[in-house]
């Protein structure tokens, strides 16, 4: 009876550790965790969009080329310091900035017009193509 039950703490241990490295994936299928593509978002994603509580959409291809709708909340990693547009932790830019759009050339920015530390407002841009990325067809704030 002991050793069944350390087989059974055994099993359930590496079973664990085995859940614990996996990335959920799209229909339940389990995903590892990998780096993100050295692909510019703009070539991995089309149909940018961006909702009035500042969370980013588009349409990305998987390294497979299956298109998925991801999105990711910029106010997660996007605030304001003077008015300006900036990577930061839990920035919350969306609460301080108006008239926001994303624009795709060369690369993908978000502009908006936002408060300044005077109450004033001043456009802003930020090329945002740099630090976010594409995870297996999700769009995911890369590690800085």
């Amino acid at each position: 009876m002991h050793l069944t039950i350390t087989t059974l703490l055994a099993t359930s241990a590496a079973a664990a550790l085995e859940k614990a490295t996996n990335l959920p994936g799209f229909i339940g299928t389990p995903q590892k965790a990998a780096t993100p593509s050295p692909a510019p978002l703009g070539e991995k994603c089309e149909g940018f969009a961006l909702d009035a509580r500042g969370r980013l959409e588009a349409h990305c291809r998987d390294d497979q080329l299956n298109t998925w709708f991801t999105s990711l909340d910029l106010n997660a990693c996007v605030g304001i310091r003077k008015g300006l547009l900036v990577f930061t932790t839990r920035g919350g830019f969306a609460h301080s900035c108006a008239a926001c759009e994303v624009r795709v050339s060369t690369d993908v920015t978000l502009t908006c017009v936002c408060l300044d530390d005077l109450g004033g407002s001043s456009k802003s841009e930020l090329v945002i193509g740099g630090d976010v990325g594409v995870l297996d067809g999700r769009i995911i704030k890369e590690a800085s």
